[in-house]
């Protein structure tokens, strides 16, 4: 049962091309998690502006960490990407289907510089910053759940609260 928890979806997006071309309108993007044994999509999208896309990856608990294949029109991406059950911010990843194969940790919350050749791009560590942030919002969450605890026993006490 606990295989099967649906989880966000991961979300990348970003500059696509087909043998070194800008992939026009119309072309499908596909993306498998465990592509070698699951032949289901379990994302699609059609591209509406030459060049750019975006898609949806839904999958499960048993799916972190597994490798997401993108296929564009027939032609497998160079590039691979993690699952992640944990639902990351939307990532920036360029798709082609020539170069060099890139893989792309979701946890790291990777973000790639601004250049114009896919086989340049730099990844920049943001999950420090990303750790800093949720830790310090568990810590005021973790407060404010002892204060509601205290508040509702003081007035249970008193016969005000039933």
């Amino acid at each position: 049962m606990a295989n099967s928890i649906p989880s966000l979806p991961n979300t990348f997006s970003g500059n696509v091309t087909l043998d070194g071309a800008e992939a026009p309108a119309g072309t499908t993007i596909k993306a498998y998690i465990d592509y070698q044994n699951d032949t289901e999509p379990d994302g699609s999208a059609n591209i509406t502006i030459n060049g750019h896309y975006e898609i949806h990856v839904q999958g499960n608990s048993a799916d972190h960490q597994k490798e997401i294949t993108f296929i564009i029109n027939d032609s497998t991406a160079v590039q691979t990407v993690e699952f992640s059950i944990y639902a990351p911010h939307p990532t920036v990843l360029d798709l082609s289907t020539t170069g060099t194969a890139a893989k792309i940790s979701p946890e790291e919350s990777s973000i790639f510089s601004d250049t114009t050749n896919p086989e340049d791009k730099q990844v920049t560590d943001t999950s420090s910053d990303t750790a800093k942030s949720l830790n310090g919002f568990s810590f005021i969450l973790a407060i404010g759940m002892l204060a509601s605890v205290f508040v509702i026993t003081k007035f249970r006490r008193k016969g005000d609260l039933q």
